[in-house]
């Protein structure tokens, strides 16, 4: 930009002209959809600050990053890949611990689901023509079995 004034002009029209589509939009949506303009005004006043934390949370990650690559320092930039590692194993950590303990919970709840019990052998079933079923191939040490092939 040629002078700070001229960018700060631009920097205006650029956003009078996103706000100014905006509500252009809103105002069509009113006049030819009332329908769906009334589902969405009553989606805007069921929204709390709750709903948009997600999308702060990026924003600030965002905000973050920019300050990071921006600041110029290797010292910060190993600060910050070693600060995401680590949360990034504390949670994998943590999904794994939850993933245990909802595994433990449903096999006290059906104590079939037990790892002592032989999950490998074949569950009788109604199979072979005419049922919709497929044959299940013979298994030999958790090998399927080909049948021989004529010459």
């Amino acid at each position: 930009f040629p002078s700070d004034e001229f960018r700060w002009t631009v920097m205006a029209l650029v956003g009078i002209s996103l706000v100014g589509t905006f509500l252009w939009d809103r105002i069509v949506t009113a006049i030819f959809a009332p329908v769906i303009f009334k589902a969405m005004l009553d989606e805007a006043r069921a929204t709390t600050l709750k709903d948009c934390f997600p999308a702060f949370k990026t924003a600030g990650k965002i905000a973050l990053g920019l300050f990071v690559f921006t600041s110029g320092n290797p010292i910060v930039w190993i600060g910050a890949f070693m600060w995401w590692r680590r949360s990034r194993n504390a949670a994998a950590k943590k999904q794994e611990e939850e993933s245990a303990a909802r595994l433990a919970k449903l096999e006290a709840e059906n104590p079939t689901l037990s790892k002592d019990s032989d999950t490998t052998a074949p569950r009788p079933t109604a199979s072979g023509p005419g049922t919709g079923v497929a044959q299940q191939a013979p298994q030999v040490a958790g090998r399927k079995l080909q049948p021989r092939r004529k010459p």
